[in-house]
């Protein structure tokens, strides 16, 4: 049986308690666990284990309730979180906090979370489409290849809202609001659509080249206007390092540039691709740092 040091949100800069492994979960530092802080259930970081030394101080100790998630934090990024914390001004425990999912240290109140509505369109059994504009039409043909298509996903390859409400209008398709799929989930009529990379035209292939060796210790920008044809160079990039067994890291420099950029993503690589930033709701949070754990300890 061990004994464990639990960093808890206690005071501006956390603190430390001591609880006894009763369960013998096997907890090592770096996993988060539930105990108890003055009757009130917490969640903390352990962050130091010892044998138990007798009966006596096993039974002065109240226990580890449970195991929130093995290996949440890498023992290495202390130092890290500590450069991190002088630098904004602020404790190491709030700079960690900050860097997990809401909800995963200290204490929070959780509130049921309604799943997420999205509208769903599909196609009508209609009259006459050839007096439709051709952008109408395009539309009507792709939901009809798809059976059905989230309209999130219809925006993405171009067709705008105007143009559902303009054949809503006519009766020529419907929305329904449905429950969104999972994050990670690209779907068209229920599976997974993956597109193939695009022929690269001489300029970005020579692009995709310079960044096959870019110069030791620094970085490199591309240039080019809108509709150039940058993102098919990124996705061309990541699709390296993936086949190389690495990982690659997407930003943007405003969320507004999000949703776009996922279902691009998406469109290429599937349920591998992660979404992480503030829009996200607290559980898809968790749920994006777990895959991220996951394949960190996958290796």
């Amino acid at each position: 049986m061990d004994v464990v040091d639990v960093w808890v949100e206690a005071g501006r800069e956390g603190r430390a308690f001591t609880y006894v492994d009763r369960q013998r979960l096997g907890l090592a530092a770096g996993d988060l666990v539930q105990v108890s802080l003055r009757g009130r259930p917490m969640q903390g970081l352990v962050i130091a284990c010892r044998a138990l030394q007798d009966d006596c101080e096993e039974a002065a100790l109240q226990p580890v309730n449970r195991l929130v998630q093995r290996a949440a934090v890498d023992p290495s990024w202390r130092s890290w979180l500590d450069a991190m914390a002088h630098r904004c001004h602020t404790s190491s425990f709030r700079m960690l906090k900050a860097a997990l999912p809401p909800g995963w240290l200290g204490q929070r109140a959780r509130a049921p979370t309604a799943d997420r509505m999205m509208w769903w369109v599909e196609p009508l059994e209609a009259g006459d489409r050839q007096d439709l504009p051709a952008r109408q039409r395009a539309l009507l043909d792709a939901l009809l290849a798809r059976g059905g298509s989230w309209q999130r996903q219809l925006q993405s390859d171009g067709f705008g809202p105007h143009l559902v409400k303009a054949l809503e209008s006519r009766k020529q398709l419907r929305r329904q609001r449905r429950v969104a799929p999972p994050a990670d989930a690209q779907t068209a009529g229920g599976h997974a659509v993956l597109e193939p990379p695009q022929t690269l035209t001489d300029e970005q292939q020579t692009v995709v080249n310079a960044f096959a060796s870019p110069p030791e210790g620094g970085g490199m920008l591309l240039w080019g206007i809108t509709g150039s044809g940058k993102t098919e160079v990124y996705l061309q990039l990541v699709a390296r390092e993936l086949e190389a067994g690495r990982h690659a890291l997407v930003l943007t420099p405003e969320i507004g540039l999000i949703p776009q950029l996922v279902d691009r993503c998406r469109r290429r690589f599937g349920n591998r691709v992660v979404e992480y930033h503030s829009g996200c709701r607290d559980r898809e949070r968790v749920k994006a740092w777990q895959r991220g754990l996951e394949a960190a300890q996958q290796g």
